[in-house]
């Protein structure tokens, strides 16, 4: 009778084991998850901090130059005075993506 429920016990603390050493190599995988998305998120951050210098310090004051410089009149120049305006919704856009796709 004793070696029968000795026996029952180490069948039940092997599986206690294989599950304990289950649980932590699943949350081993999680945090290591969760770590290379913190690493991609730094990278995603400063990748769209260039593109703001770009957008910000080249694109727009060029296109207003290149707009001023024309001699473009009418429904043209109004579309073409849109699109600094459109570039800046663009990287205001594209700054708020990862911050709405982590919430």
């Amino acid at each position: 009778m004793r070696s029968g429920l000795r026996e029952k016990k180490d069948r039940f603390d092997a599986g206690y084991d294989r599950a304990v050493g289950r649980a932590r190599s699943e949350a081993a995988a999680v945090l290591a998850d969760r770590k290379a998305q913190g690493t991609n998120m730094v990278g995603l951050f400063i990748g769209l901090l260039i593109a703001a210098i770009v957008v910000v310090q080249v694109f727009i004051p060029v296109l207003n130059d290149s707009i001023a410089n024309s001699s473009v009149s009418g429904t043209a120049a109004t579309i073409l005075e849109l699109l600094p305006l459109f570039a800046a919704l663009l990287l205001l856009i594209a700054l708020a993506a990862p911050l709405m796709r982590r919430i």
